[in-house]
């Protein structure tokens, strides 16, 4: 098996050796305390200027803001005030190392003259503890500092070799170190318990630069306006409650029907939360019109998880917003539901407006009855454009009643594609929970009914179906999932 090589340090004497063993703590290892919940706040930044690394300082509204190098992500360009930025940029945290994500592209801010830039990326699920900073101002010539970045061959690029300060400035740290390499750029520089002390500029040769992290906290904070949650450690005893890192406080959930515009495509969307409904042939009053060959038998469904929903139907304007394609609607009309789109642009607009997707059948039935279990959540006039008052057309959408949870136009204006196959038998065998049919049929499922449908299958159970690549001018939709 081939030995894998590495840089060697400069050549120093043996007396310096000697003198540095007796007067150095032990060496940092992955059971340090601190070092863990460090290794949390670094992620590693990959792109087409190469690769480096940066910080986590603060998480709001599923985004971590983190903070690197200017160098890293974006380049001043030759002869001019505009930046080059890296392209194909990924993001990938120490919880989640397999999993890169893409940063947001229409977000950044940059300090040039401190060689700093910030970027904000979608994420869920992750912690961080915020207690990490140490004191740049304490530190003392020759106090040993690590670096926690992606050099080539290193698990998550922690140098477990000891650098020492050679100059602590006002704005810039000064390593004597030949092992924070190339790669740890925007990466953490930590003292010997764990505490970020900077963040590595400079890297290889044999006085690498760090920026002091209180200074580039300072500029975060002041100069771009940003929040910061990194905060000072606690008292110099290393601290055992470290590992696991403990979670932010969550805020709390949204209500029931609580709005939130998209940015990506304009719409606004409700929250739906999760909850059990009955599914099917409506009961309380009886449903006479419901269709037993593919509406029955009624049964419970659980919806585990909250989503949100576009509270109308995608428009037209939404439409070429999004696709900057020519609008295929054959009713023209700015806030008119688009039309005349298969399942699979459809989903394709919903991926395209923020990571989306169409709702499931269970899912569009639930929000629709937003906890009603008769045959409409209104009074069919009041609610939905059908044949008999729609004058052979669609209408823009919005003016029609909404439900409990503020959606709009769930019956009638447009039929709605949803993210299930058809199968006339399925309510016999669906799952309790989350029911979604994948099994590709010939036929994608339909709900809500369109201006041009007679009231009688105008209902919140019918079930539509067509073809999936069929485009008609009483087809449309809308998109489910997390908003970006």
């Amino acid at each position: 098996m081939r030995r894998r090589t590495r840089q060697r340090p400069p050549l120093i004497s043996t007396a310096a050796l000697l003198l540095a063993a007796l007067l150095a703590p032990a060496q940092i290892t992955e059971d340090s305390p601190g070092l863990q919940a460090a290794k949390n706040l670094v992620v590693m930044i990959g792109g087409s200027f190469g690769q480096g690394a940066g910080i986590v300082f603060a998480t709001d509204d599923g985004y971590a803001y983190i903070a690197t190098m200017f160098h890293v992500v974006r380049r001043r360009a030759e002869g001019g005030n505009d930046d080059l930025r890296a392209e194909n940029l990924t993001v990938r945290f120490y919880q989640r190392q397999r999993n890169p994500v893409e940063p947001d592209k229409t977000w950044g801010e940059a300090s040039y003259i401190n060689d700093l830039a910030v970027i904000r990326v979608p994420v869920r699920g992750l912690t961080f503890n915020w207690n990490q900073l140490g004191r740049p101002q304490d530190l003392k010539k020759g106090d040993f500092a690590y670096a926690i970045g992606q050099p080539a061959g290193e698990p998550w690029g922690v140098t477990y070799q000891p650098g020492s300060v050679s100059d602590v400035g006002a704005v810039w740290l000064k390593i004597q170190s030949a092992y924070v390499e190339h790669g740890h750029s925007g990466g953490a520089l930590i003292d010997q318990r764990g505490h970020i002390i900077g963040m590595v500029k400079q890297t290889g040769g044999t006085t690498p630069e760090a920026l002091r992290i209180d200074h580039a906290l300072n500029v975060l904070r002041l100069d771009l306006k940003l929040p910061v949650q990194l905060d000072l450690a606690g008292p110099s005893t290393p601290q055992p409650d470290l590992v696991p890192v403990a979670p932010p406080p969550q805020p709390p959930a949204p209500r029931p029907g609580e709005p939130r515009t998209n940015s990506k495509d304009g719409l606004q969307y409700r929250w739906i939360p999760p909850g059990a409904f009955r599914m099917g042939c409506s009961e309380q009053p009886r449903d006479p019109d419901c269709d037993k060959s593919d509406e029955f038998p009624a049964h419970d469904v659980t919806i585990t998880k909250g989503f949100w929903l576009g509270e109308t139907e995608v428009t037209q304007e939404a439409w070429q917003r999004v696709t900057k394609k020519p609008n295929p609607s054959y009713f023209k009309g700015a806030l008119r539901p688009v039309e005349s789109v298969n399942r699979e642009e459809a989903k394709a607009y919903c991926a395209a407006a923020g990571g989306l997707r169409l709702p499931t059948e269970a899912e569009w039935e639930y929000a629709a009855r937003a906890g009603t279990r008769g045959v409409r959540y209104g009074d069919l006039q009041n609610i939905a454009w059908n044949s008999t008052n729609s004058n052979g057309q669609t209408h823009d959408v919005g003016l029609k009643a909404a439900n409990a949870w503020n959606l709009k136009d769930m019956l009638g204006n447009v039929r709605e594609w949803t993210g299930d196959f058809y199968d006339p038998a399925y309510y016999s065998k669906s799952p309790a929970s989350d029911p979604a049919n994948k099994v590709a049929s010939n036929s994608a499922v339909l709900r809500g009914g369109s201006w041009d449908y007679i009231p009688g299958s105008v209902r919140v159970s019918f079930r539509g179906r067509f073809e999936a690549s069929v485009r008609s001018i009483a087809i449309g939709f809308r998109c489910a999932g997390e908003l970006p």
